[in-house]
């Protein structure tokens, strides 16, 4: 039941999570007033870092949406 409402794989849910706290453990500890470069800069670092863990550990094929991607109709649209 949850694999149909929680779409991907367990690993990047826990990226997500691990990420969300990050987040609040910067903003706990303000660094984003205090010490704006290094803020800036793990931000950064860790975004590359999950973009490029789920692009490499993404297989083809497999299913990211709820529904299809559709290819738009050729030609105007209706109005």
């Amino acid at each position: 039941m949850l694999r149909r409402i929680f779409l991907g794989k367990l690993s990047h849910w826990v990226l997500i999570v691990a990420f969300c706290c990050l987040l609040w453990w910067m903003g706990e500890a303000q660094l984003q007033t205090r010490d704006y470069n290094v803020f800036l800069g793990t931000l950064v670092a860790v975004t590359a870092a999950i973009v490029l863990f789920v692009c490499l550990t993404h297989r083809r094929g497999e299913r990211v949406t709820r529904e299809p991607f559709e290819d738009p109709p050729d030609g105007p649209e209706p109005t």
